[in-house]
């Protein structure tokens, strides 16, 4: 089989050997550690059938036999028979160097039951005797029980008490800078990482999650610099090439950031969302046809990449083909209907091609769903004013300012609500309270909206005074 390629040839023939025995129903002698190592390949491979074989061959030779116990008990653990694994485990007297896999197969049976305290016991005692590589996988087991048990404060003292010493291990640093990353702990991540790579500057990994916390912080510029160390210190490491482009586009540099996803396809073949990033560059660049030649390929590669047939939708409307465009963010909805972008593309499109009612039902549900949000609240209205039902309108727009009182979004909307209900003097008087020049996009989608506020005395001295 092309997957058993890498085998090596004396543990070929000791497989065929056990598979020739099992056929010829005889009885042949192996090892223990050849016993073992046939354990191992036929539970990596899930033929738990196979490995009880060897285990019932295995009890034949080897009486009593620890360390073949304890794979007994892994195998009914990757079988889902927990307790019978733990009952197992439980007969076994283990010292010395088996242990430690006692331990191990322990804790895994007692995490797979959702029991994570009795998991952290065995785990806290196998990290307390394990060394050298053992000892950065026992650390990253016991930390993501801690996360498992709501104990995140224990996995990252933990995980910064190991890393002090083991900053080259990959694993344990990205595991912490995600503890950081999930509990908001962005300020104590950054100068954690910050300390670490001071102190042992030639860690490319710390440097990499340095970036990616500085990017969480919106220090874009640093977090820039922090990705092209890591890089330099390790040129083919493709992640922080695609981070540090997701930087680039958030600080508009968008034909940096296109330079920067190009140089991952010499490291890897690019993937749906690398083309999909490149998509939304030449869409910022006003490049629409490259944009819609790069969104297609990610669709192509992966037809479930959402963000892509959003930035397909996007695209298309611009180029005033709503239908076709609505079609696309119909999808990406379809894929996440929870998704704040994908419902707001989705409900603007259907709005525009005067899909009241199935607008009406999709804002109706956004406004339930974030009732604080500004964006559901001018969703609604919008469609509202399409429609011409100012009143209707108005009636949200003053149920959104009374939740959102600060909201400029809502507030201009209820001025030309205000306005077309014919109630000018209430108009006027909301008109001094919120006018603001500064709010100029805000202002150009009220004009487009209602292009009759243009033409209103008060509205238009406002203007030319400010």
């Amino acid at each position: 089989m092309a997957e058993d390629s890498f085998l090596s040839d004396d543990f070929r023939q000791i497989l065929q050997r056990f598979e020739q025995m099992v056929k010829d129903n005889t009885s042949l002698y192996f090892d223990s550690e050849e016993l073992e190592d046939l354990i191992f390949y036929y539970s990596d491979h899930f033929q738990f059938q196979k490995a009880l074989l060897v285990i019932e061959h295995a009890h034949h030779l080897f009486p009593d036999h620890p360390v073949l116990t304890i794979r007994e008990a892994e195998v009914y653990t990757g079988m889902g028979q927990l307790h019978k694994a733990l009952n197992i485990l439980k007969k076994v007297n283990v010292y010395g160097e088996e242990k430690l896999d006692w331990l191990m197969a322990t804790s895994v049976a007692y995490s797979q039951l959702h029991e994570h305290e009795r998991a952290i016991y065995y785990l806290e005692q196998a990290l307390e005797i394990s060394e050298g590589d053992n000892y950065d996988d026992i650390a990253l087991e016991l930390a993501l029980e801690y996360q498992n048990a709501n104990k995140v404060d224990k996995a990252i003292a933990l995980l910064q008490r190991v890393i002090v010493n083991r900053p080259e291990s990959e694993t344990l640093l990205y595991e912490l800078a995600f503890c950081f990353e999930s509990t908001q702990r962005l300020a104590e991540g950054l100068k954690f990482y910050k300390d670490l790579v001071d102190e042992r500057p030639m860690s490319f990994p710390a440097w990499y999650c340095l970036g990616n916390l500085q990017q969480h912080l919106d220090l874009l510029e640093e977090s820039v610099e922090s990705y092209d160390f890591s890089n330099a210190l390790m040129p083919d490491f493709a992640p922080a090439l695609i981070n540090k482009a997701q930087a680039q586009f958030k600080l508009k540099s968008y034909e940096a950031a296109i330079h920067t996803l190009e140089q991952t396809f010499s490291l890897e073949p690019p993937d749906a969302t690398t083309f999909c990033h490149l998509g939304e560059c030449y869409e910022k660049l006003g490049q629409i046809e490259k944009a819609k030649s790069f969104y297609q390929k990610s669709i192509d590669l992966d037809e479930r990449c959402a963000d892509a047939y959003l930035g397909m939708a996007v695209v298309l409307d611009y180029q005033n083909e709503s239908s076709k465009a609505l079609s696309y963010a119909r999808i990406a909805h379809d894929f996440d209907s929870q998704n704040e972008e994908y419902i707001t593309v989705f409900i603007k499109l259907l709005n525009k091609l005067d899909m009241f009612e199935e607008a009406l039902e999709k804002a109706e549900a956004f406004i339930h769903a974030r009732p604080h949000d500004e964006e559901t609240w001018s969703l609604m209205v919008d469609i509202y004013v399409r429609m011409e039902k100012y009143k209707e309108g108005l009636q949200y727009a003053e149920q959104g300012i009374q939740l959102i009182p600060d909201s400029k979004m809502i507030g201009y909307r209820k001025l030309l609500l205000l306005h077309a209900t014919g109630l000018h003097q209430a108009a006027s008087q909301w008109l001094e309270q919120i006018y603001d020049q500064e709010d100029e996009q805000d202002l150009e989608e009220l004009e487009m909206n209602y292009p009759a506020i243009l033409h209103w005395p008060p509205y238009q001295n406002k203007k030319t005074i400010l």
